[in-house]
């Protein structure tokens, strides 16, 4: 994230340099020649990047990462102040504990387990 500080504790987005980002500025550097210009992050950001806020579920986060091939995004507040980043592997979290908590319910709910087949089946595969 490319920010200017509002002052001490806020920090407002200006942009965004993901690593694709970069990798394109530095293989068109190296194809096309060296800028006779030196390069800020300013000057290679991302301006207007696609942002969330600290409300959004997963579900969306998961459209918008998907959708638009992100590895990161940056979650603001109302005034555009950048709150931090979320990331795939965030996501991936997320979701694997939402699947493991409401698949668990779903299946205790509609297959109780039966404590006999259970045990039997422990025995038989011990046994072969």
């Amino acid at each position: 994230p490319v920010v200017d500080r509002d002052g001490v504790e806020f920090r407002s987005l200006l942009g965004f340099v993901s690593e694709g980002d970069c990798l394109e500025y530095l293989s068109n550097e190296m194809f096309y020649g060296g800028s006779s210009q030196p390069q800020t992050a300013a000057t290679i950001m991302k301006r207007h990047p696609i942002c969330v806020g600290p409300e959004t579920d997963v579900f969306a986060l998961t459209s918008i990462f998907v959708s638009h091939e992100k590895r990161h995004v940056p979650v603001v507040d109302a005034e555009h102040h950048l709150l931090g980043l979320i990331s795939r592997r965030e996501i991936l979290r997320s979701l694997e504990t939402f699947y493991r908590e409401n698949n668990q319910e779903y299946l205790l709910e509609h297959f109780p387990p039966d404590l006999q087949k259970i045990s039997n089946l422990r025995f038989v595969a011990h046994r072969g």
